[in-house]
């Protein structure tokens, strides 16, 4: 799946749905397998690029913005994560602020 993903960034481009589409699934994969830190670095790489090509309200975009919160969580509970907010340069509300905003 990685050299497919790696192909097609090259060919079709990083923000074609479908090479994000397969970067969404390698993220899973390395979630699955127990590497978190792997799978949010994927996360948010692609995560921008769904909300900039596909809009806030896309499936995906928001699949993407779920996958982030679950990755989050999983590091958080092993301890390795404390508070990713405070981290520089990490704002949820600054990648989706059309999307977390609050009516």
């Amino acid at each position: 799946m990685q050299r497919l993903h790696d192909q097609w960034r090259i060919r079709i481009g990083p923000d074609d749905r479908n090479t994000l589409t397969a970067a969404t699934e390698i993220a899973h994969a390395h979630y699955l397998r127990g590497e978190y830190r792997t799978a949010l670095q994927l996360v948010e790489d692609t995560l921008p690029r769904w909300q900039r090509e596909f809009g806030s309200d896309d499936p995906s975009t928001l699949r993407s913005l779920s996958d982030l919160a679950t990755v989050l969580s999983a590091l958080v509970n092993m301890n390795v994560l404390d508070n990713y907010m405070e981290m520089p340069g990490k704002s949820v509300g600054g990648y989706w602020a059309t999307t977390i905003r609050t009516h």
